[in-house]
C-alpha cells in the first residue's frame, strides 16, 4: 500500500475544527458583504440627481463650472 491510501486519524475533535475554522476564516469577505459593496456601488452608478450635460456633451456636477 501507498502513503495516502488509509484514512488518516483525526487529532482533533469536530468542535475544535469548527472552533479554528471560523478563528481563521471569521474576518474576510463573504458573500453578504460582496453583495452589499455591489449595490453600493450600483447605486452610486447610477445617481445621476446632481449631474448635468454641458453644451459639449460632457457630464459634470450641477455646480461645476458655472459661477
Amino acid at each position: 500500500m501507498s502513503k495516502g491510501s488509509g484514512k488518516r486519524k483525526q487529532d482533533i475533535t469536530d468542535k475544535e475544527l469548527e472552533e479554528n475554522w471560523n478563528r481563521i476564516f471569521s474576518g474576510h469577505p463573504n458573500e453578504e458583504r460582496f453583495e452589499k459593496i455591489d449595490k453600493a456601488i450600483t447605486s452610486a452608478l447610477n445617481d445621476w440627481s446632481n449631474m448635468e450635460e454641458d453644451d459639449y456633451g460632457n457630464i459634470m456636477g450641477k455646480d461645476n463650472g458655472k459661477d
